[in-house]
């Protein structure tokens, strides 16, 4: 008699889905006024308030860039 032996199952979690904001807040998602390169996304990831009205943000395919509240809005 043998015994079948099957790898064991891998399940991969689901990448969790972009945080939207009503408001400025770390870890939100917001969409751009105005690009600040040609080769840069729309949309900017907010990581940390620098000031009042002032954040620093991740933006695809830019990198870091510091962002007034006049430069982008959020998404509902």
């Amino acid at each position: 008699m043998t015994a079948t032996i099957s790898p064991p199952q891998r399940t991969v979690a689901p990448a969790p889905a972009p945080t939207q904001c009503r408001y400025p807040a770390p870890d939100c998602w917001v969409q751009l006024r105005a690009l600040p390169s040609p080769y840069g996304h729309d949309e900017a990831l907010l990581l940390c308030q620098q000031a009042d009205r002032q954040w620093v943000a991740w933006i695809p395919g830019f990198g870091e860039a510091r962002l007034s509240e006049d430069n982008f809005a959020c998404i509902p």
